[in-house]
């Protein structure tokens, strides 16, 4: 690819903090259940909450590396609960149509018997 020798350490050197910056993001986010037994109740709150979404934006910071990782986390986080209502939202729409479709054969017996 043309890369000199110091850039190809530099590449390697920053692939390396990637990878640390990785596992110590994973050993955080699989903190035992176990260790639950030290938090307290705003801790435990927390954990559940939001450690799935914040581990993941810290995932993308770490691998981004934005001007202003704050900016970038507050318009992620953001992001992320406008994804989970549109979900949500989605999954009630289904339930509707679901349960919906499930009255239509019995709606159209109840007319087939009138005629």
């Amino acid at each position: 690819m043309g890369f000199t020798i110091e850039e190809t350490e530099e590449l390697r050197r920053l692939w390396n903090l990637e990878l640390e910056d990785r596992f110590e993001i994973d050993s955080f986010a699989s903190l035992p259940s176990s260790s639950n037994e030290y938090l307290s109740s705003d801790g435990l709150f927390l954990k559940n909450l939001i450690s799935k979404p914040l581990t993941q934006a810290l995932r993308e910071i770490v691998a981004k590396k934005p001007f202003d990782p704050i900016e970038y986390l507050g318009h992620w986080l953001l992001n992320y609960k406008i994804c989970e209502e549109r979900e949500q939202r989605r999954k009630e729409f289904e339930l509707e149509l679901m349960l919906e479709r499930e009255k239509l054969p019995l709606w159209v017996s109840a007319m087939l018997i009138f005629l």
